[in-house]
């Protein structure tokens, strides 16, 4: 072959190399999964061989409405949305302080109605809807999983083929394991309710229910309590209750989808410092402050404490990197976090204004105080390594592609803090708290240290609130609850 013919032959060889590999990546270009292809036959199965589903919504997820007043104080915001701006607004939707009471002792008139598939409320006049949890719900009807809520509010007419999903709605300001034993009685209810639908529909003897459980971020929590130690924390009390997986006996699988398992740094900046739950995008519009709720409110609920990470992972230290303990009440004391803030004054007056400014300070740090102790209670609760009994599949969901805050650093001088070390996680939870891995703040060791007997783990590169609408999310999602043995 002549040098000119090698040359042209490269040339042609190189082209045709081009059109091969172009061609190919045509016919394979990346696409969403044909789910209803995937699972068609699958889903027009809805007897006794499938298991109905729970749907679990984390933090925020249920609306709040007080009795009293006859007004929803979480869930709706067209007109008032911008955080409580008056006295009654912040005692509504703040949780009751008292010393010498117990947190479980501590109600008001407020209830959960609800679970909320989004958070809706309008921004110049334009209707806003961030996405809470939607999509889990649309990705069990493509399944064809029939939700009770949606039929009986009339968003979806099922005629009477809907007793295979539910949603569990509750106070979330209030201790997860609280609500584990609320979850324990709803499961109870539902059961019976199964069983005469079955009963009704295809005659016989029906089989035991059970349920597959599907709980995104701190409804996690609430799950894995109820699974441990069913209702067992109905009183709310500090004193550490017996595994006896009481949970586990009504339950096949359960998905936790970015669940802080060991807790997230984003706890402790809302206790310190606040929370502002409007979408990133809209603090960019001057003069917009929305859904904006003070130190002093959320410093009243138990289930933020609950979500903190644990002292021993090292994920708030001093100058010198050495661990600082947070569920030490005289810090916050030293430090006036949260309601012992001075900033805060005016709103804890208007939560006790029946009070002096040295008993408000007092019954504040009380609060607190009993607050940190439910949940260093709660933690050794879920810490313990326990093999679940046979028939329970614990499947974990998490995020891992977006650098998360893992360690402050405290200045006990100047009384400032700054983040110094990141890792893998979805924005809000670390992948490691995800996993509740052990080995965190103490050196990498092989294998995963985890007190959660893990069944299957997927990790998806997305943020908190945006996992569910992974495609697949939906598709593996699908795959566990009805083809997976």
């Amino acid at each position: 072959m002549l040098e000119g013919d090698v040359k042209n032959y490269h040339v042609f060889f190189g082209i045709w190399l081009i059109t091969v590999f172009s061609s190919c990546s045509k016919t394979y270009s990346l696409q969403a999964p044909d789910l209803k292809h995937i699972y068609e036959d699958a889903a027009k199965g809805s007897g006794e061989s499938r298991n109905p589903v729970i749907v679990i919504p984390g933090i925020l997820g249920s609306s709040l409405y007080d009795q009293a007043n006859k007004q929803t104080v979480w869930g709706a915001f067209d007109r008032d949305f911008q955080g409580p701006k008056s006295p009654m607004a912040a005692r509504q939707i703040a949780l009751p302080m008292q010393k010498e009471r117990a947190i479980g002792e501590l109600r008001d008139e407020v209830i959960s109605l609800s679970a909320l598939d989004r958070l809706r409320f309008k921004l110049l006049g334009l209707s806003v809807e961030p996405r809470a949890y939607a999509q889990i719900l649309a990705t069990l009807g493509a399944g064809g999983y029939r939700d009770e809520g949606l039929a009986s509010a009339g968003v979806i007419d099922y005629g009477e083929d809907h007793f295979n999903c539910f949603q569990f709605h509750y106070d979330w300001r209030r201790s997860c394991a609280e609500n584990a034993a609320r979850l324990d009685a709803f499961i109870k209810e539902k059961k019976i309710y199964v069983q005469e639908q079955r009963q009704k529909r295809y005659g016989g003897t029906p089989k035991p229910v059970k349920f597959d459980i599907v709980a995104h971020s701190m409804g996690g929590l609430v799950a894995r309590y109820y699974l441990r130690y069913g209702n067992q924390g109905a009183r709310g009390n500090t004193s550490t209750p017996k595994l006896n997986w009481a949970g586990a006996r009504s339950v096949e699988k359960c998905v936790l989808v970015a669940t802080p398992n060991s807790g997230s740094i984003v706890a402790v900046e809302d206790l310190i410092k606040g929370k502002n739950f409007a979408p990133k995008w809209l603090e960019r519009i001057p003069f917009t402050t929305l859904l904006n709720y003070p130190a002093s409110i959320l410093g009243t609920y138990p289930s933020i404490y609950q979500l903190m990470p644990r002292t021993r992972h090292k994920t708030f230290v001093n100058q010198a990197g050495e661990p600082v303990n947070l569920y030490d009440p005289e810090l916050w004391k030293s430090q006036h976090w949260g309601l012992l803030n001075p900033q805060e004054s005016e709103s804890l007056a208007w939560l006790l204004p029946e009070y002096s400014v040295s008993e408000r300070k007092e019954i504040a740090y009380d609060h607190i105080a009993k607050c940190l102790q439910s949940a260093e209670s709660f933690h050794r609760a879920l810490d313990i390594p326990a093999k679940p009994p046979k028939g329970l599949s614990m499947i974990l969901i998490a995020g891992d592609s977006i650098y998360t805050k893992e360690r402050i650093k405290m200045n006990f001088e100047t009384g400032e803090y700054s983040y110094d070390f990141y890792a893998p996680g979805d924005g809000t939870v670390l992948r490691s708290s995800v996993l509740a891995d052990q080995r965190a703040g103490s050196g990498y060791r092989p294998k995963l240290d985890s007190p959660i007997d893990i069944k299957q783990t997927l990790f998806l590169p997305r943020e908190h609130t945006n996992l569910t609408s992974d495609p697949v999310f939906a598709n593996n999602l699908l795959y566990i609850l009805l083809e997976k043995q």
